[in-house]
This record gives C-alpha cells, sequence and structure tokens, in this order.
C-alpha cells in the first residue's frame, strides 16, 4: 500500500486536529491519487469520503469517543481509511504487531480493553486463535474478501449502509493511538498525521494510575531485525515448560538480522525435551521472531555471588559466527 502526498505541515493560525493533514490535502489536491493497492486506486476526495462512511458505520455499532479500535491487518487502503476513521469518530487506535502471537494479541486487547477488533484475510489464522475471555471485546470486524466468518461482521457491508457522518476534530493533545512495542505500552498524542510524537517508556510499562512496571533491562535487550527483543518475556516463556529449570536468553551475532536470540537452558532432574520441543512451546505463546534460534544445554548456569545469572560469561562462552 502506498500513501501520497498527505500534507503534513500545520496551517499558521489554524487549530491542529488529528485529521487535519487529510482535510489539508483535500482542500490542495482533491483529485490526485491518495492511495495504491494493487490494481485499487483513490484520490484524496475518495479517501476522504471513504473515511467519513467509515466513521459512520463505526458510530453505528454504538462505539463511542474514547473508546479503544483494535486492527490487525497487513498496510493497505483499507487499513489506512480505518486508522483515519478511528480519529474521524473519536476513537482510540490500537494498531497491533503483525508477528505476534494469538497469546499476545489476546494480552493487548485485554490490557487496552479493545471495543473492537478489526481483522483482514492475512491474519485471520490468529484472530481465530485468540482467547475467548475478552470481556471489553464487543465487536468483531471482518476487513477481507471472501465470505464473513462467524461472529464477525463485515466492515464493507457496514460502511456501504452507513452515511457519512462529521468528523470530531479531536485534539492533538487527546490519545490517539496505544502502541505495544515489544513488551512497552506507547500511548500517543498526535501533532499531524505520520508525525507521531509519543513518550514510551522503554523497558517496561506504564498502567493508568502511573505505576511503572520494569521488563528488563535496556543493556540485555536484543534487536533482531529491527524488532526488540526482551530476553526477560522469553526466558519467562522457557521456564513455564515442566522440563526446564532454568534458562537464559541473550542476542548472538546474526549476518543477516544484526542478532538472533539464543537460548542457555539447563533441564529439570530426569527431564528431557528438544531444541523443537521448546521451539514449539515458545511459539505457542510469543511471536516468532521472539523465539530462539538456537539452543545450548548445560547442567547449571554461571551465578554472582548475589544469585544473578553471569550473562557477560555466558555470551564469552557461546562462541558462534554469524549465522547465515
Amino acid at each position: 500500500m502506498r500513501l501520497k502526498g498527505l500534507c503534513l505541515g500545520a496551517v499558521p493560525g489554524a487549530r491542529m486536529y488529528l485529521t487535519a493533514g487529510l482535510h489539508r490535502s483535500v482542500q490542495k489536491h482533491p483529485d490526485k491519487t491518495a492511495t495504491i493497492t494493487g490494481e485499487r486506486r483513490q484520490t484524496f476526495k475518495q479517501l476522504e469520503n471513504r473515511v467519513a462512511h467509515t466513521a459512520g458505520a463505526l458510530r453505528a455499532l454504538g462505539l463511542q469517543p474514547g473508546e479503544r479500535l483494535s486492527v490487525l491487518a497487513q498496510n493497505s487502503d483499507r487499513m489506512m481509511e480505518l486508522l483515519l476513521a478511528g480519529w474521524w469518530a473519536g476513537l482510540v487506535v490500537n494498531p497491533i504487531n503483525t508477528r505476534w502471537s494469538a497469546a499476545e494479541v489476546s494480552y493487548a486487547l485485554r490490557d487496552c480493553a479493545a471495543s473492537a477488533l478489526a481483522v483482514d484475510d492475512a491474519l485471520w489464522p490468529v484472530a481465530q486463535a485468540l482467547e475467548s475471555d475478552l470481556p471489553a471485546l464487543r465487536h468483531r470486524l471482518y476487513m477481507g474478501q471472501g465470505e464473513t466468518p462467524q461472529a464477525y461482521q463485515s466492515l464493507e457491508a457496514l460502511v456501504l449502509q452507513a452515511p457519512a457522518v462529521e468528523d470530531v476534530r479531536c485534539a492533538t493533545d487527546s490519545l490517539a493511538a496505544i502502541v505495544y512495542t515489544g513488551g512497552t505500552t506507547g500511548f500517543l498524542h498526535v501533532a499531524g498525521l505520520g508525525r507521531m510524537l509519543g513518550q514510551t517508556i522503554v523497558g517496561g510499562t506504564m498502567d493508568q494510575d502511573g505505576y511503572l512496571y520494569v521488563i528488563d533491562r535496556i543493556k540485555d535487550m536484543v534487536i533482531t531485525g529491527g524488532e526488540n527483543v526482551y530476553p526477560a518475556e522469553v526466558e519467562n516463556v522457557l521456564c513455564s515448560h515442566p522440563a526446564v529449570q532454568s534458562c537464559a536468553v541473550m542476542g548472538v551475532p546474526h549476518e543477516k538480522w544484526g542478532e538472533a536470540v539464543h537460548a542457555v537452558v539447563v533441564l529439570c532432574a530426569g527431564a528431557q525435551a528438544t531444541s523443537a520441543d521448546l521451539d514449539a512451546h515458545c511459539r505457542s505463546q510469543i511471536g516468532a521472531f521472539k523465539c530462539p534460534k538456537s539452543y545450548d544445554f548445560c547442567a547449571q548456569l554461571p551465578m554472582t555471588a548475589a544469585g544473578k545469572v553471569q550473562k557477560t560469561q555466558l555470551r564469552q562462552s557461546v562462541n558462534r559466527t554469524p549465522q547465515p
């Protein structure tokens, strides 16, 4: 999906709001191409019309300003329309990482108290595996091209039936989006479409009362293929396997991804588990990019006098050449 020529500059003296960039683009060049997805193209005027009707569909569902709209979909014109429509209707959007597991998506939906979830064809397998205990989720919307799945509503059908509604023009200091990045939660306030200025707590999460929960130390974070992976999160998943007594997760050099996730595992006495067993266990709970790509098994982990794993010593002992 390509988004072309959207005006992000502020108009001197004008009040800024979340969808100001779209309105400005319609004023300046309504007939220019705005989006391209495959063979489908639309102008800025057409985009504005789709957004207004999509917002009308969201409001017709009973969604009120401030409620959370989660989107589990790949980049496309329809996804762009939905995110803009969420702001147009005064909602807080929650674009979900498309590489996450169903368990992680379920966590995000519960944590942000999503009222509605929209899913496309590519992410439908993940949606099918979502946990059922999502008390705030009232509406499930299907963005795909096929037959609408049971318990879902066709977003396109709702858009075609709904009237266009006026833009609520949320101020830029309003909560615009909740974005989860590698175990952290970013509550973002937007100064214009495409320019997201946020205060993200790296290495932890902050709840609505302002309490900060530390997830992991930044120096231990693994960056693989541009994605942040917190070893503590992976270690918790590994240690939930009945055969694992303890483990340590770290990054090792990788020729393509920069770093790859590596695990050193101590099995319980008498227990057996292979790398494949542990990989299947991890993939059932976290995104594939977080799962260890290699394993070492040992009798015990090197510990400090304070009882902490000596990861520096482990890194030195893991003598691995960059992997292809």
